[in-house]
């Protein structure tokens, strides 16, 4: 994970796409944790539907980015996304690294 465009698309454990904007690390009860400063994608789609929905295989097409940003504890990440530029400019498909789950 990282704040590095392409490489900082994550999921939450309600399965919402978002874009890591920040990492912080702090100790608490003396052990360090991680949380990512996120902001979420609004619009979120199939990115195709021929066979089977692409939302099945976690394949999506994500646009429109809230404008906000929320914090996201590390532990609360099911996948890590490859984050690849779609069409219209604005969107973006993204896929599951296989890694992480």
């Amino acid at each position: 994970m990282s704040v590095h465009s392409g490489d900082n698309c994550v999921a939450n454990t309600d399965h919402r796409p978002c874009l890591i904007r920040n990492i912080l690390g702090t100790e608490l009860s003396s052990e360090l944790a991680f949380f990512l400063v996120v902001e979420y994608f609004s619009s979120v789609e199939d990115f195709f539907d021929y066979l089977l929905p692409s939302s099945t295989l976690n394949i999506l097409k994500v646009s429109k980015l809230t404008g906000s940003q929320e914090t996201l504890s590390v532990s609360e990440v099911v996948h890590k996304y490859v984050c690849l530029p779609g069409s219209p400019e604005e969107s973006f498909v993204v896929f599951p690294t296989i890694h992480l789950q």
